[in-house]
């Protein structure tokens, strides 16, 4: 990756960041999540100065040292530095072909005798919106009082945002993004604050756990039916995004669906069969 070769510092409450220590930050956020992240003085300082203050270190220099040697710090500086843009049904075409892909499920399952069962992947969910988006679909598709078994899968880089994941409980005015006939049928005020959250067969369908998608071997078992992994390839280099392309569909099921944002869409999908804007079947056309 290439950095820029002078970048003039910028203070704010007296701390300045460099082009070196600009540099330097950029190599730790890539060898730890495989991001490249906007290499602009004034984005990473302000991102950064809150976990300067809660280190106490008086510089950028001191604080390149404390993630150096701890790792949960590390861990911070990377959730700081890394965008966790959101919304219930964002792209909600893709929430259409997921439903059409549940009804095909069931054909299968009514046919042949199939297991009533589906796997979703959400493999960067950030705060939860689109975990719990892909569960009111398959939970209004695939009823458990008709034998079905839902399991989202949604995992994150970020310990924090898993935590808010976690936790359901979403400002009111988010409720807006959520089509009119799933908010009647599963979203419940919460018992405080005016937020809301979700009716329990939603929240039990979604289990979240922490993953660094660069991992070389993903601590992730099993054949999915659908993975979702929607703008996150553009933000890495072309050989992470390759292995991490490849190691999705590793987990995915023959006859199943990767789901990328339109950010993503511009990537080489290599032996993959277009299905729709952003949507992928890894393997050959005629698969």
């Amino acid at each position: 990756m290439r950095y820029a070769e002078s970048v003039p510092p910028l203070s704010s409450r007296g701390i300045q960041i460099s082009a070196s220590e600009l540099s330097t930050l950029a190599d730790i956020v890539l060898r730890t999540s495989g991001h490249e992240i906007a290499q602009r003085a004034d984005f990473v300082r302000t991102r950064l100065e809150p976990r300067l203050e809660a280190t106490a270190c008086s510089s950028f220099r001191d604080y390149i040292e404390r993630v150096d040697r701890d790792a949960v710090e590390r861990q911070r500086m990377v959730e700081a530095l890394c965008t966790h843009e959101t919304r219930f049904f964002r792209e909600s075409p893709h929430f259409a072909r997921l439903r059409t892909l549940a009804d095909a499920r069931v054909r299968a399952a009514d046919a042949t005798g199939a297991p009533r069962r589906i796997r979703v992947w959400t493999a960067a969910c950030s705060t939860g919106e689109e975990a719990y988006s892909i569960a009111m679909v398959l939970v209004d598709a695939l009823p458990a009082t008709d034998g079905w078994r839902v399991e989202v899968l949604a995992t994150d880089l970020s310990n924090a945002a898993l935590e808010a994941a976690r936790a359901a409980r979403y400002a009111p005015e988010l409720a807006a993004d959520i089509p009119e006939a799933y908010r009647r049928k599963f979203v419940v005020r919460a018992s405080s604050g005016g937020a809301f959250t979700f009716a329990a067969d939603v929240l039990r369908a979604v289990t979240f756990a922490p993953v660094n998608l660069i991992e070389r071997d993903l601590p992730v078992s099993g054949a999915f039916d659908a993975i979702f992994c929607r703008n996150v390839l553009f933000y890495f280099p072309r050989p992470v995004r390759k292995h991490v392309l490849a190691s999705l569909a590793s987990h995915l099921r023959p006859d199943g669906l990767l789901f990328l944002g339109h950010a993503d869409s511009s990537l080489e999908m290599e032996g993959s069969a277009f299905v729709a804007p952003g949507v992928y079947r890894p393997g050959s056309p005629d698969r």
